[in-house]
């Protein structure tokens, strides 16, 4: 399975994955997201990676005073981030830590 998402548009969907943003209630801040896109240095703008992940509808934008993004198709996203070799879990189980 191969999808169309940049290096960068997929390391912004494990920052939503990693810190729990799955549903409405627990967005992330774009200005922290966009902090840590910008220091990673991807070629591609920010801007346009968000964009590209609201219209493939991965992520949903919570408007607030900062807009905040949460992961709205996590059956989705979590394939395409362990085909890319980020560390989810797949089904129920949880690792122990």
């Amino acid at each position: 399975m191969s999808c169309n998402l940049s290096d960068g548009e997929l390391y912004i969907l494990n920052i939503l994955y990693q810190r729990g943003c799955l549903n409405i209630a627990a967005g992330k801040n774009s200005k922290q997201i966009e902090k840590y896109y910008i220091k990673r240095g991807f070629s591609k703008d920010y801007d346009d990676a968000i964009r590209t992940l609201l219209n493939d509808g991965y992520i949903t934008k919570i408007k607030k005073s900062d807009d905040k993004f949460y992961i709205s198709d996590i059956k989705k996203a979590v394939p395409i981030l362990f085909e890319h070799g980020f560390d989810v879990t797949k089904g129920r189980v949880r690792p122990i830590k």
